[in-house]
């Protein structure tokens, strides 16, 4: 199975080993597993994003390796106007983030079970950001919160 991104030929080769199905990501010319995930969800490699991103694609690489996600979901959604496919390990809540007219950015998140949440976020400028989200736990505690961010690369 193969797709173009970004002037890179990505390949997933599937096989199986001891009763397990093995994905091997390939790309030409050659990128890491963490740059070739990068360039599927964000359609940049991993030096080339924001910290957050970055992270995303940490935790969605953690997910894939735990077989909390599967990798056609991956595939499958990297191909529609979805921005980024996250995954917590902390809290074992995966989410999706769109983005909206207007520079806005929708994130929704699920544990498949009880836990929810939806965030909007609005980069104001370079620098600063507004989010606001809802949550719900797995204990069915809703909570509200908003932020204004001051970002800063170090």
């Amino acid at each position: 199975m193969g797709m173009e991104r970004s002037g890179y030929a990505i390949t997933a080769n599937f096989s199986q080993v001891n009763k397990k199905a093995v994905v091997e990501l390939t790309s030409q010319p050659p990128l890491s597993e963490e740059d070739i995930i990068s360039l599927l969800l964000f359609n940049e490699i991993s030096s080339e994003l924001e910290p957050e991103n970055q992270k995303a694609v940490t935790d969605t690489e953690s997910a894939v390796s735990k077989r909390a996600l599967g990798f056609f979901s991956i595939w499958i959604l990297s191909s529609t106007p979805v921005e980024s496919v996250n995954f917590d390990p902390s809290t074992q809540i995966y989410s999706a983030k769109v983005k909206l007219p207007g520079g806005l950015t929708a994130q929704v998140g699920s544990d498949w079970n009880r836990a929810h949440e939806f965030e909007l976020r609005k980069r104001l400028s370079k620098r600063w950001a507004i989010t606001t989200g809802l949550k719900t736990d797995e204990d069915d505690n809703k909570s509200q919160e908003s932020f204004l961010e001051w970002l800063y690369r170090y």
